[in-house]
C-alpha cells in the first residue's frame, strides 16, 4: 500500500513528466516567507509587536471617538427669553429643547437668532428666540429694532466681520 503525502509535508510529490512545475501541494511565497520570518524568537517578537500596534489603533479609533468626553461637541447659544440670560450649551446626543437654565433650574433656554437689521447690525446682532419654539403665533419681532428675526437669519456681508457683543 502507498503512502499518501501530508498536505503539511515540505516535500512535494513527484512527476516524472512535470517535475519542474509547481503542483498543488506547494504554498505561496508569502506564506512561505512569514512562516520562515516567525520561525525565530526575533521574528516572533516583531509579529506580537505588529499585531499588538494594529489592536491599539484599532481600539483606539473605535473606543476613543466614542468616549471623547464631550470636548468635540459643538456648542450653541442660547437664552431664556423671559429672564434673557445668554450662555453656550454643548449639543450632545439625546439632548432636547428647551434646555435647563442654570440659574433657574426650569428648561426655558432656547436657540438664538440674531437680528441685524437697523441698528441691531453694526453691534453685533441682537439675539432673539423665534416665537415658533416658544409655540407663538405670528413673526418674530426683534426686541430693539422691531425687525423681524427668521430661523437662520443671515448676516449681512458688510457685518460678517463684526462679532456680537454678547460673545
Amino acid at each position: 500500500m502507498s503512502k499518501l503525502p501530508s498536505l503539511m509535508d515540505d516535500k512535494a510529490p513527484q512527476s516524472g513528466a512535470n517535475s519542474n512545475t509547481k503542483d498543488a501541494n506547494s504554498k505561496p511565497p508569502v506564506l512561505e516567507r512569514l512562516r520562515h520570518a516567525v520561525a525565530t524568537p526575533t521574528g516572533r517578537a516583531v509579529f506580537g509587536i505588529v499585531i499588538l500596534a494594529a489592536l491599539a489603533f484599532g481600539g483606539y479609533r473605535i473606543f476613543g471617538a466614542v468616549n471623547s468626553g464631550g470636548a468635540d461637541w459643538p456648542r450653541i447659544r442660547v437664552m431664556d427669553p423671559e429672564t434673557r440670560d445668554l450662555r453656550w450649551q454643548d449639543v450632545r446626543p439625546g439632548a432636547t429643547m428647551p434646555y435647563v437654565n442654570p440659574r433657574t433650574g426650569e428648561r426655558s433656554m432656547y436657540v438664538v437668532e440674531y437680528c441685524f437689521a437697523n441698528e441691531c447690525g453694526p453691534a453685533g446682532g441682537t439675539p432673539a428666540v423665534l416665537n415658533n419654539y416658544l409655540d407663538k403665533e405670528g413673526p418674530t419681532i426683534c426686541t430693539k429694532c422691531g425687525a423681524t428675526v427668521t430661523a437662520h437669519n443671515p448676516r449681512p456681508a458688510e457685518y460678517a466681520s463684526v462679532q456680537p457683543a454678547d460673545w
